[in-house]
C-alpha cells in the first residue's frame, strides 16, 4: 500500500513539476510573441503560396476564363501566373527572412 503512496506522490510531483516548467517557458518568451506571431503567420504564408497557381489554373482559368464567366482575362491570369512562378522560385520570403 505504501508503495502506491509514494507511486502517487511521485505522478502528482512529476505534474507539479511540468506545471511551474511551462509556467517559466510562458513567462519567458511573453516579451517574443510578436516575433513568435510572426513566424507562424511567415510559415502559413509559405505554406499557401505554393497553391495559389493550381487554385488560379483550376477554378480561374478553366471556370471562368475558358467557360466565358467572370471578369478574368487570360492574359491576366497568365501575367498572374508567371509572377506567382517568379516570386516562388527566387525565394523572396528567404530573402526577406535573412534580411
Amino acid at each position: 500500500m505504501d508503495s502506491r503512496r509514494q507511486i502517487l506522490q511521485n505522478v502528482n510531483t512529476k505534474e507539479l513539476d511540468r506545471k511551474k516548467l511551462l509556467q517559466k517557458y510562458w513567462d519567458f518568451i511573453k516579451p517574443y510573441r510578436f516575433v513568435l506571431m510572426l513566424i507562424l503567420g511567415l510559415g502559413l504564408l509559405q505554406l499557401a503560396i505554393p497553391l495559389i497557381a493550381p487554385y488560379m489554373t483550376g477554378v480561374i482559368l478553366i471556370d471562368q476564363v475558358l467557360a466565358g464567366e467572370g471578369s478574368w482575362t487570360l492574359q491576366g491570369v497568365a501575367l498572374v501566373l508567371v509572377a506567382v512562378y517568379i516570386w516562388c522560385n527566387n525565394g523572396i520570403l528567404e530573402k526577406l527572412c535573412d534580411s
